[in-house]
């Protein structure tokens, strides 16, 4: 826990970007993410998440490979 980094994002910057590896472990200690997609060029929002979430955990509490 000691190891984590701390990075502050500014509204609207794309975390992970569609087909990228699932790399990066994310815990959200304030504010939203948004998990979207595109259909027939429009922009759908999947799921919104809160503090306290934990994005791409898959990747490695499960070690399963992962892509965006």
């Amino acid at each position: 826990m000691f190891a984590l980094k701390v990075k502050a994002y500014i509204k609207g910057e794309i975390l992970q970007k569609p087909g990228e590896d699932a790399s990066s472990l994310f815990f959200l200690q304030k504010g939203i993410i948004e998990v979207s997609t595109k259909f027939e060029g429009l922009d759908f929002v999947i799921e919104r998440l809160f503090r306290g979430s934990c994005l791409n955990y898959r990747t490695f509490f499960m070690e399963e490979g992962a892509a965006v």
